[in-house]
């Protein structure tokens, strides 16, 4: 497959892929044997993603009032959480639903935030808003990486000390605790965004676990040196983390 050898990737790996453009409406194929994938062109490829979500946003909303009626209707059952709060656990998939409870989480803190990852799930949160809005944060912040230097263009707005560096093999760990109280863990990291995992939990247990071993790996670890504000860094992280 023709695909598969420019991409270096596995066949099923590579129609995995093409199978969900597919449903996306971006790309289409033949019925026949082997199928043969061919793309819209990237104006109505945009066009379509757009026209897709707003008509999910449209929908969303057109069905607020149902909902919000809905969960008035069962008072006893609101008045049982009230009572008696359990911990929570929750699922995400793709990286927008995991960036949009990440952002939520920020917007959320009182007194501190502490945020360790890898250097391409950091890259993947430097080309949207949600770093800007973790330096513009009044709060105690502070955050691990293996960024190697080239990448550290990505950090570059926040303050000395704020950022350590550190040199512990993290199997492409990443999580994100907010107040001591909230836990957002990707279960599974992956290249591609819409194949992101993630756990979210107010479990005071796993939240502990988490923050024991933050502390740990923040103690042996160094501040980032060197950090720069050139272009040429900045296309240096580009490459460095999606290629």
């Amino acid at each position: 497959m023709e695909l598969t050898r420019e991409l270096k990737m596995p066949r099923t790996e590579t129609y995995k892929l093409l199978d969900h453009l597919q449903n996306k409406g971006i790309v289409y194929s033949t019925l026949s044997k082997p199928r043969v994938f061919s793309a819209i062109s990237p104006d109505d490829a945009i066009q379509t993603l757009v026209k897709t979500e707003v008509e999910r946003v449209k929908t969303l909303a057109q069905q607020k009032n149902e909902i919000v009626e809905l969960w008035n209707v069962i008072p006893s059952f609101r008045k049982e959480i009230a009572e008696k709060p359990e911990e929570k656990f929750q699922i995400l998939k793709g990286m927008t639903t995991i960036r949009g409870i990440i952002e939520q989480m920020m917007g959320n803190t009182k007194e501190s935030l502490l945020m360790l990852g890898s250097e391409k799930f950091f890259a993947k949160l430097y080309h949207s808003d949600t770093l800007d809005l973790l330096c513009k944060l009044d709060v105690e912040t502070r955050v691990l990486s293996t960024c190697s230097e080239n990448s550290f263009f990505i950090f570059n707005s926040f303050s000395k000390g704020e950022v350590r560096n550190t040199r512990t093999d993290l199997h492409d760990i990443c999580f994100l605790i907010r107040d001591n109280s909230e836990l957002i863990y990707i279960v599974k990291n992956s290249p591609y965004a819409f194949d992101l995992v993630a756990l979210h939990t107010d479990s005071s247990t796993l939240t502990y676990t988490m923050k024991l071993l933050f502390d740990q790996i923040w103690e042996s670890s160094s501040d980032f040196k060197g950090l720069g504000s050139s272009r040429e860094k900045r296309v240096l992280v580009d490459r460095a983390c999606f290629q």
